[in-house]
């Protein structure tokens, strides 16, 4: 009888973990796509843009959030819209560019970087992309 309830309350305790699980999950599907929008300041993020990975290591004092994604080129110019970026070449691979190794590596050839003035403390937002402007790794960075 007792191993009954607990048998019970067991299976009734998995069903709510997995229950939340799918239902986190389900929210979570704009989840990446928002965040790409609020890391670069634009009202949303282009139709044609998938996120393949974003990480934020645990940092006590700093916000880092990185992201690699996958756009159509001509979405490219809707990413630069909410800041002011500086345009410079460089010559790396999108292992190499920022601290975090994710999504796929591909090749990076330009940099924008933005300082933005509402980072009182410091910080900046870069986005690092491949010729074609297909990839991309973006990176927020707030003292």
């Amino acid at each position: 009888m007792i191993l009954r309830k607990y048998i019970r309350l067991i299976g009734a305790t998995c069903g709510l973990v997995l229950g939340t699980f799918i239902v986190i999950t389900a929210i979570d599907v704009n989840g990446d796509l928002d965040r790409v929008a609020y890391i670069l300041n634009i009202p949303s993020a282009p139709k044609s843009l998938r996120v393949e990975s974003c990480e934020s290591p645990n940092i006590w004092t700093d916000i880092v959030i990185s992201c690699s994604i996958e756009l159509e080129a001509h979405d490219f110019t809707k990413l630069l819209v909410g800041y002011n970026y500086t345009k410079s070449n460089i010559n790396g691979t999108s292992y190499s560019v920022i601290h975090e190794e994710i999504g796929s590596e591909f090749p990076v050839i330009t940099k924008y970087a933005a300082y933005p003035a509402s980072f009182e403390h410091g910080g900046s937002v870069e986005i690092f992309t491949n010729r074609e402007k297909t990839r991309a790794i973006i990176e927020l960075y707030i003292e």
